[in-house]
């Protein structure tokens, strides 16, 4: 049963991270790229424009696109099967399978683990201040427990005193609020910003959906869950 296990989350997670690695290579990482511009310029673009700028930094300091690439590929794969090692031995735990109920668990884990942090702390390019990293990881963990207890208390109990605690469990991380910068400088613009956070919420969106799905038709093609 654990060789099984293994296989879903293994198959399942290189799905993910090769989702999630295509978004990343097509939208979010020519995003970063352009604002690496801005921060070395350091919001000053010349007046050939951003993409000359592009070519004269990549000229001076190496491309490095492929081995970029390469790392943002094998990071996202080692997320992948970390993630589907999770999903697979939880749905072998509580008999779970299907890919309904995959991508259920695929969407519960995108709010829990995406969405509901990037209401404080938004994805955040080069060139824009931030609070100090303990403090955000701090934030960041406890707005995921939070949020994955209120989601678990709503899955098991819809009540209504049920739905209020779980609403005040889910918003006291923000009641508490994000640690923000003492003041907030970016050079980036924020048209360039507001992109970045639509396309990483996207890349993760899709990310977690597959692999929910994915872990709920494996499980039933490799019989666990049952």
């Amino acid at each position: 049963m654990l060789h099984r296990i293994l296989t879903v989350g293994l198959l399942a997670g290189v799905a993910a991270g090769a989702t999630l690695t295509a978004f990343h290579l097509v939208w979010t990482v020519p995003l970063i790229l352009d604002a690496e511009v801005y921060e070395h310029l350091k919001g000053e673009l010349p007046a050939e424009g951003l993409e000359a700028a592009k070519i004269a930094l990549a000229a001076a300091h190496g491309d490095g696109s492929m081995s970029r690439n390469l790392l943002t590929l094998v990071a996202n794969l080692l997320f992948g099967a970390g993630a589907g090692f999770v999903f697979a031995g939880l749905f072998n735990l509580l008999r779970l399978n299907g890919p309904k109920l995959g991508v259920i668990w695929g969407a519960a884990a995108f709010v829990a683990f995406s969405l509901a942090p990037s209401l404080g702390l938004p994805p955040e390019l080069p060139g824009t201040a931030a609070a100090e990293l303990g403090l955000r990881q701090a934030w960041f963990s406890a707005t995921v427990a939070a949020t994955a207890a209120a989601i678990a208390l709503l899955a098991y109990n819809r009540s209504a005193p049920a739905i209020f605690a779980a609403l005040v469990i889910a918003a006291m991380p923000h009641v508490i609020g994000a640690p923000k910068p003492a003041v907030h400088e970016s050079v980036v613009p924020d048209a360039l910003a507001i992109e970045f956070v639509a396309a990483s919420l996207l890349s993760l969106a899709m990310f977690w959906l597959v692999l929910g799905a994915a872990i709920g038709i494996l499980s039933r093609r490799f019989a666990i869950g049952r």
